[in-house]
């Protein structure tokens, strides 16, 4: 329970809860005690929460980061999130950033304005329950590394790229493999 945890003036939360393996739930603070605003780096924030089964990140203001690899690797039991509210107009990175979810279902984000986006690798590889992933919205315009973006996506049953601009793709190494 961080409910009354001063978070202001973060610039880095890279690792904030980095194997912690049987934490079950994490109350964020509200109001004037918690600001992101200046948070660059989300890098393997959640990674190895591996018992957790949902997140409440809708007070984030995600506006300054840059990175987001890794963010929910290895969060196991993640059932359900819902990072609508996030801005990733400055992230360069997505890689790996819900490898091995294995029990996400549903995950609902809006990502409008991705022009900076470079990598996707792995993004969702591992995630074996999702059934459908919407991203009309994401740009890949500037995205070189696709590899291994959808491996093991075994519960798809559709996946619309018509959206994805592939001008700049380098790599696409098993981006589709066994799903």
């Amino acid at each position: 329970d961080l409910s009354g945890t001063y978070l202001k003036q973060l610039a880095d939360m890279k690792w904030m809860f980095y194997n912690c393996y049987n934490l079950n739930s994490i109350i964020f603070p509200t109001g004037d005690l918690l600001d992101t605003s200046k948070v660059i780096n989300m890098n393997g924030m959640f990674y190895q929460c591996e018992i957790i089964t949902s997140l409440n990140l809708n007070l984030f203001n995600t506006e300054q980061v840059t990175n987001m690899e890794g963010m929910f690797n290895y969060c196991l039991n993640l059932e359900d999130l819902d990072i609508s509210s996030f801005n990733v107009k400055k992230v360069e990175t997505m890689s790996s950033m819900f490898f091995n979810c294995r029990k996400l279902k549903n995950l609902n984000f809006n990502f409008k304005e991705t022009s900076n986006l470079q990598t996707i690798a792995s993004m969702f590889d591992g995630c074996t329950s999702l059934s459908s992933i919407n991203l009309s919205t994401l740009d890949t315009s500037q995205v070189t590394d696709f590899h291994y973006a959808f491996y093991e996506c075994k519960s798809l049953s559709k996946l619309d790229l018509t959206s994805f601009n592939t001008q700049m793709a380098l790599d696409f190494n098993g981006m589709f493999i066994r799903c």
